[in-house]
């Protein structure tokens, strides 16, 4: 395979190369640009239809969700609200 390559290679730079298989590569390489510059302005366009997400302002009430403590029993926010300061915390590793 590589070495093939290198053959065609070898034949393009000395001009042995067929016509018709010059123009394809040049084809190729055209058609790569193009599709290139096409996700260049899509990506950014998709990326700005998205729906924006509103943010968390401080001092807004936090939304109400339910968890699964260590020993198994369930709570949720609307239990402790009013009660008590909340903590959460995010272990990323199961320790």
């Amino acid at each position: 395979m590589i070495q093939e390559r290198a053959r065609e290679l070898a034949a393009g730079a000395a001009g042995c190369l067929s016509a018709q298989r010059r123009v394809s590569k040049d084809y190729q390489g055209r058609i790569l640009q193009v599709f290139s510059m096409f996700l260049l302005v899509v990506i950014p366009l998709l990326v700005g239809a998205m729906p924006q997400t509103s943010r968390v302002e401080v001092g807004a009430e936090a939304i109400d969700f339910t968890m699964h403590s260590i020993d198994g029993s369930t709570f949720s926010l609307r239990d402790l609200r009013g009660e008590q300061a909340v903590i959460l915390v995010f272990f990323r590793g199961a320790w």
